[in-house]
């Protein structure tokens, strides 16, 4: 009976392990959505294949204490897994990298120390004489060490890829993406309002300078426009000659008595003041 069993012990493993596994699926999708509760169990499934690795590597035969050593490692190592799961669920973030971050930082922590705990309880399995014990304590510490590795590593790289986001914050993330987009289209932010300040300043020259070519090309004063100073300047006093007053030719009795105007009027006083000796003397004298 018991080479029987020797030899039905791979087949029995299988099914015993395929079936624990698919109880853990199904009782964290009661708990957990159905993407958390996937990468969970593939956690778990990888877990229980490295330990088949190290079971290979140690020297140690597939039997009825390996098979129970294997069971418990599934119970061990979803308890690392779903927490995370569940921390990401919870976690705030309209993006899978954020809601990742907030994850181990909230959970991270407790995952480690109750794993370096339950290391730490089974630490003196190492010290026993039975190789019953010691196949359990090889089993239990590779279990808890790959547990924390697919916990604190595998599992938050894949939720940050494949993870569930609501669709509200999926929503949310491509509105302010969207408004970004726009922002910089249109010169957003301080450099935009820059740039369109500097425009609107150059642009109110632009409407005198056209006036300014059409009252040339014309040569009349354009209607309802400014004409621009760097038009004025560069134009010169050869395109527009300076009015001068009219002229007003002096009545008979304004010309025979002197003027009480500006200085200039009494520099030129009419010819017929200037005829007597006395004049003429004052007037250099004065002048």
């Amino acid at each position: 009976e018991f080479g029987y069993v020797d030899h039905m012990m791979l087949s029995f493993a299988l099914g015993n392990l395929a079936m624990a596994t698919a109880a853990i699926f199904l009782l964290l999708l009661c708990f957990l959505s159905p993407t958390v509760a996937a990468i969970s169990t593939l956690a778990v499934c990888g877990i229980d294949v490295l330990l088949f690795g190290m079971m290979v590597c140690a020297s140690v035969k597939l039997n009825s204490i390996t098979l129970i050593s294997l069971l418990i490692a599934l119970a061990l190592a979803i308890d690392y897994s779903c927490h995370l799961g569940h921390a990401y669920e919870v976690a705030p973030g309209a993006t899978r990298v954020d809601k990742t971050a907030h994850a181990l930082e909230t959970m991270g922590a407790s995952i480690l120390s109750a794993g370096m705990s339950t290391l730490l309880g089974t630490l003196f399995l190492s010290l026993s004489r039975s190789a019953v014990f010691r196949t359990f304590f090889v089993l239990v510490w590779g279990t808890i060490l790959w547990g924390l590795v697919c916990g604190l590593v595998v599992v938050p790289c894949m939720l940050s890829f494949v993870g569930p986001i609501s669709a509200e914050a999926l929503g949310s993330d491509t509105s302010s993406d969207e408004d970004e987009d726009e922002g910089s289209d249109t010169g957003g932010g301080p450099a935009g309002a820059a740039a369109s300040a500097h425009a609107a300043e150059s642009g109110q020259g632009a409407p005198a300078m056209a006036t300014g070519d059409v009252s040339q090309k014309n040569g009349k004063p354009a209607l309802g426009g400014r004409r621009s100073t760097s038009n004025s300047a560069a134009a010169g006093p050869a395109s527009h000659p300076p009015s001068q007053p009219p002229q007003r030719t002096a009545t008979p009795e304004e010309a025979g008595r002197p003027s009480t105007g500006s200085d200039a009027d009494f520099k030129t006083p009419p010819a017929r003041l200037l005829s007597s000796p006395s004049a003429q003397r004052l007037h250099e004298l004065l002048y």
